[in-house]
């Protein structure tokens, strides 16, 4: 799958095909690509955008970052990311068109094909406000910035992957939602058992998220530090 993408510019085009996809399709295309070549599968994961990590970023950088985009995108979105995007997003709307959205949120529940289908075309527009030059991505994470000549050093092995530092183990605070429901009557036992068990594991990817993210600001804050420390020294350096 690779072989089309290994020209000058092919690498973002195959992070921009990725990141729009569907989750089914997405975890597919990593497959594939995970079989003929890991680092390219590696390098990938971390330069690609999600809606977790363009709403870790600071608020004037999300402001610059995402557009106006068509109601039913928002409304699709609402349920899922409902805080950052009344946060950040609505405000780009006037106020008839914000309460009409609050409105009909209330009560919805999009499918999830809807759903994907308005992440990628979220996460769609912010890349291109990236390609446009109108986000700074390489200020505002490195290790989302795409450099020039990308894919030769994936196929030389110079590639340099930044080793993010292990986060320390804290107390896992179990969530309500992972309490198996209670059987319903004239529901079999077996029945019982499997919709408990997607529950569980529904609760699960939930936390495995929260812990990506975790990890994603983490990393962000080291470098944030680091690049004050630098700007320290050389004041210093200075006087």
């Amino acid at each position: 799958m690779i072989s089309r993408y290994k020209k000058d510019g092919g690498f973002v085009q195959l992070v921009q095909l990725i990141e729009s996809c569907e989750e089914v399709k997405r975890k597919s295309f990593l497959r594939m690509i995970e079989s003929e070549n890991l680092t390219w599968a590696r390098a990938i994961k971390m330069k690609m955008l999600t809606m977790e990590k363009i709403f870790s970023w600071k608020p004037e950088d999300i402001s610059q970052a995402v557009g106006v985009y068509p109601e039913d995108i928002i409304l699709a979105l609402m349920v899922e990311y409902k805080e950052p995007m009344t946060k950040y997003i609505l405000p780009k709307y006037s106020q008839s068109q914000q309460e009409r959205i609050l409105e009909s949120v209330e009560g919805r529940q999009p499918q999830a094909k809807e759903v994907e289908r308005a992440k990628g075309q979220f996460i769609s527009e912010v890349r291109k406000s990236i390609l446009k030059g109108r986000v700074p991505i390489e200020k505002i994470d490195s290790q989302l910035h795409i450099q020039s000549g990308i894919e030769e050093e994936l196929m030389q092995g110079k590639f340099q992957f930044e080793k993010p530092k292990p986060m320390k183990k804290g107390p896992v605070k179990k969530a309500s939602s992972s309490t198996p429901t209670p059987s319903r009557p004239g529901q079999s036992s077996l029945e019982r058992r499997v919709e408990n068990a997607e529950e569980l594991k529904a609760e699960l990817d939930r936390l495995k998220e929260k812990v990506s993210v975790m990890a994603y600001q983490n990393h962000r804050l080291r470098r944030e530090n680091k690049i004050l420390q630098e700007q320290l020294e050389q004041k210093k350096k200075a006087s």
